[in-house]
């Protein structure tokens, strides 16, 4: 019974999809598709996933979040064998979306969406949903930490050191009393289209949704504690966070686009080197 499974489960539709590299005729992108999801049913095939970076549609979406849960996770500095990275990166074709290579954040989003059958966020549900802990320590701490800790201390800043960090506004929150702003600058606010109090994925974060994907840069709000304050809010000018994205799945195409991918030789065991 177990062999028969493997067989026709796992075995066929791995020979039947690398069959299709091999007839030398122009093959549909629909029946590639098909046959590569067949492929990855049950096991990440490293081949097919390489042909669904290309003919990925969001039909290719459960199928690729199920291949996703087998797959090696990423190591903690964001290392993974090459099997992942394809996984990833058909997610982003199928999808449209270009979230980090977390399988956490691909998952929550599955969950939350696929009672829709799979839809495509929009454009401020996906900007919001990049805006990261990993963002937020690389493209805003190393400005708003030191803006904060010298608003713990004086109210008169250096304006260098504003202009230095592109700081927007700084608004203090005591515990008690109200709410102050002793620094704003509208002249250097990018476009935005309204802001949401709070993103997913990260804590502390007030985000202001950029009028254009394409914009290079938006507006963040960070909330630092303070002793003397209740929280010190820094509004900061940072890199749009879905530019960097497509930057990234630009870089990681090109890079993959100089393996081959057209599927192994029978008998040919997958690559699974770490890139």
């Amino acid at each position: 019974m177990g062999g028969g499974f493997y067989y026709f489960q796992v075995h066929r539709p791995i020979k039947e999809f690398r069959k299709l590299g091999r007839s030398g005729e122009p093959i549909d992108a629909g029946k590639i598709r098909d046959a590569a999801h067949k492929a990855i049913r049950w096991v990440p095939d490293h081949d097919a996933l390489v042909a669904l970076c290309d003919v990925a549609d969001e039909s290719s979406v459960p199928v690729l979040i199920r291949a996703l849960r087998k797959v090696p996770s990423p190591d903690s500095n964001g290392t993974m064998i090459c099997t992942t990275d394809h996984c990833f990166q058909a997610l982003r074709k199928a999808s449209g979306r270009y979230f980090e290579n977390n399988i956490e954040t691909w998952e929550n989003w599955y969950r939350d969406h696929r009672a829709h059958g799979s839809p495509r966020l929009t454009m401020k549900e996906e900007v919001a949903a990049l805006v990261t802990e990993a963002y937020v320590k690389k493209y805003v701490r190393p400005h708003s930490d030191p803006v904060a800790l010298a608003a713990h201390h004086a109210t008169d800043l250096d304006q260098s050191l504003l202009d230095a960090h592109q700081i927007t506004a700084i608004e203090v929150n005591p515990r008690n009393g109200k709410s102050k702003t002793i620094y704003e600058n509208e002249s250097r606010r990018p476009p935005n289209e309204g802001m949401v109090t709070g993103v997913p994925n990260a804590h502390n974060i007030g985000f202001f949704y950029p009028a254009s994907p394409d914009q290079p840069t938006v507006e963040l709000r960070v909330n630092h504690d303070c002793d003397a304050f209740g929280h010190i809010a820094i509004h900061l000018v940072v890199p749009n966070p879905l530019v960097i994205a497509k930057q990234k799945a630009n870089a990681n195409k090109a890079a993959n686009s100089t393996s081959s991918h057209d599927p192994l030789p029978a008998g040919q065991k997958p690559r699974n080197e770490q890139q």
